[in-house]
């Protein structure tokens, strides 16, 4: 078993500070010193977690030895998935859920799905995807749920918040923003002033003698559709965003090779009926679903994540208490959408916070919308950049085993990039629920 190298300790130190900062109302998002980090006990904290992590996973590793001997032991968790991936072993009301999308909208019905556990949930979740990736039609296709007050908006201003939401208590508001990039940088401050306050407290005021806006004890879920070089630019220019976007959301990325043609009408989706107070016992085993969260957010969090997502998997297919397969049907169906965004994160120093490859989530989104592929020509008649343009931030996914290159014999234009096999044979096995 490894330890946690010094630039691990201190990213993991970093993230620690400004969720311990977040909590206590500190927004200004400054970076301490290596001095400050051990001087206030992050480095060892940091260092505790990565240990637990790192034993967590050579427990799980031998485990898995022990029970495979005659395999390769390079196998990942993504390359297993395909076995379960399986319409027999899908509950009849999920295969119902995207079938219903489906039918009109190929390829969006799992993101669809994501997006109503989420409410289910009551966690926020930002889809990041390239044009025409299907984001913003998937929170279109999310149904309004029950017992929740749904609202949609392409900008956000105080008088439009008064005007829609008033004054209101003891709700589960549910506000879906069908692309980010509309809201101009005022209404991405006001955004920045009011979310985290009613999603931390759950509450927001503001009252003068032309506005009443009173939001008291209530619960909020966002969805939010966001192209990759906007998400990135607004962590690096807007503490507050980055700090909010780290502890708040689970980031999916948007593929779909199985896109078609359709015609943009929306949709209206049909839940059944939903349990309520789902139970969870301690019994079941969450670790795979942890994997999927404990790189996007902190680990404590990724716990939390990872029991509010069973439970709404329970709830969706209407089980009174979580079961082994709710868990293992969640991991199936999202670890394709999830683990990407995990890969794309890395810091340009030691004293510097995580980012996200924007250029390189931009490529994967695109490329994961081809079937057969796509050439290095198309992509950078697509991307209006030149092929060695495309060939660099390439580079950078192969290297992470996310896409694979296939050679044009010689001539650079025919090179052609396809999604890396785990992820082909997911879309392979969705393809025949459809």
């Amino acid at each position: 078993m490894t330890t946690p190298t010094k630039s691990e300790m201190i990213t993991k130190a970093l993230e620690l500070y400004h969720n311990h900062a977040w909590k206590n109302g500190v927004r200004n998002g400054t970076n301490p010193t290596l001095e400050e980090l051990k001087e206030s006990g992050f480095i060892s904290l940091a260092q505790s977690e990565l240990m637990y992590s790192l034993r967590r996973q050579y427990e799980e590793w031998l485990d898995y030895e022990s029970e495979n001997t005659n395999t390769n032991t390079n196998t990942s968790l993504n390359a297993t998935f395909t076995s379960s991936f399986k319409e027999k072993n899908m509950d009849d009301r999920i295969l119902e859920f995207i079938r219903q999308v489906d039918g009109t909208y190929r390829g969006l019905g799992i993101p669809a799905l994501y997006g109503t556990l989420s409410i289910l949930a009551n966690r926020s979740v930002l889809f990041i995807g390239a044009r025409a990736s299907g984001k913003s039609r998937t929170i279109k296709n999310i149904p309004n749920i029950k017992d929740t007050f749904t609202s949609r908006w392409d900008s956000l201003t105080l008088q439009g918040l008064a005007m829609r939401i008033g004054q209101i208590k003891d709700q589960h508001l549910v506000w879906k923003i069908d692309e980010l990039g509309t809201f101009s940088k005022y209404h991405r401050r006001i955004f920045l002033d009011i979310i985290p306050k009613i999603i931390s407290e759950g509450n927001y005021i503001h009252v003068t003698k032309s506005l009443h806006i009173e939001i008291v004890d209530c619960e909020l879920t966002l969805l939010i559709a966001v192209q990759p070089i906007l998400y990135s630019q607004l962590c690096r220019t807007e503490n507050r965003w980055e700090a909010m976007a780290t502890d708040r959301f689970t980031r999916f990325v948007m593929f779909n090779p199985l896109r078609s043609k359709t015609t943009d009408i929306d949709l209206n989706v049909k839940l059944n009926d939903t349990e309520k107070d789902v139970k969870l016992k301690d019994s079941i085993n969450l670790e795979k679903v942890i994997s999927l969260f404990k790189d996007q957010l902190s680990m404590r969090r990724a716990e939390l994540f990872a029991r509010d997502y069973a439970k709404a998997m329970a709830c969706f297919c209407g089980h009174k208490q979580v079961k082994q397969t709710d868990v293992d049907q969640f991991y199936d169906l999202f670890w394709v959408y999830l683990e990407p965004f995990n890969r794309l994160q890395w810091a340009k120093d030691l004293e510097k916070p995580v980012e996200i490859q924007a250029g390189m989530l931009k490529l994967l989104s695109k490329i994961g919308c081809y079937n057969d592929g796509v050439t290095k020509k198309e992509l950078a008649e697509t991307f209006k950049v030149s092929t060695r343009n495309i060939e660099k931030y390439a580079v950078g996914l192969v290297e992470r085993k996310l896409i694979e290159k296939e050679s044009g014999g010689g001539r650079e234009h025919e090179t052609k990039y396809h999604i890396c096999e785990p992820i082909e044979k997911f879309f392979k096995e969705y393809d025949k629920l459809v």
